[in-house]
């Protein structure tokens, strides 16, 4: 029954036939529409150096529009902000953001789902898990959570 079964999944066109079947691909794709800014400034951002004494700034443009290691004069501070991302985008950023174990991150997320009319109720979970994810992965980074703007 099993060679059967791998038979006609193999004459179907085989795992892409089975992606298609269960839609998979869409699913993934969904999850990973990404525009080529945000995936230019995320392998920038991949390939930059890093150290424990990080302080980090990560959010969207109203993060990625100041200069913040000229506004506080220090040389540590790194700026992840990234025009127009959201929660989703910014949990798909968190590895190398987290990477270094930073001294302290300074989170500001949100406004980009609020604008685009999310359900609160799921912005309010994906935010938490940002959360969680930053506090089980960098433990010992100072998080400082920013207040969203009112939109």
């Amino acid at each position: 029954m099993i060679l059967v079964c791998g038979y006609v999944i193999f004459t179907k066109g085989g795992i892409e036939y089975l992606k298609a079947k269960f839609n998979i691909q869409s699913k993934i794709q969904l999850k990973q529409n990404y525009s080529p800014y945000y995936k230019a400034k995320k392998s920038i951002f991949e390939i930059m150096p890093n150290d424990t004494s990080e302080i980090i700034f990560f959010g969207s443009s109203i993060t990625m529009d100041c200069d913040w290691n000229e506004l506080f004069k220090k040389n540590n501070i790194k700026n992840r902000g990234l025009s127009g991302d959201k929660i989703e985008g910014m949990t798909n950023r968190l590895s190398e953001v987290i990477e270094c174990q930073p001294k302290i991150i300074f989170l500001e997320a949100g406004v980009n789902d609020l604008q685009q009319k999310r359900a609160l109720k799921q912005i309010l979970n994906d935010y938490e898990q940002l959360v969680i994810s930053i506090r089980e992965k960098s433990p010992q980074t100072i998080l400082y959570i920013q207040s969203i703007l009112p939109t």
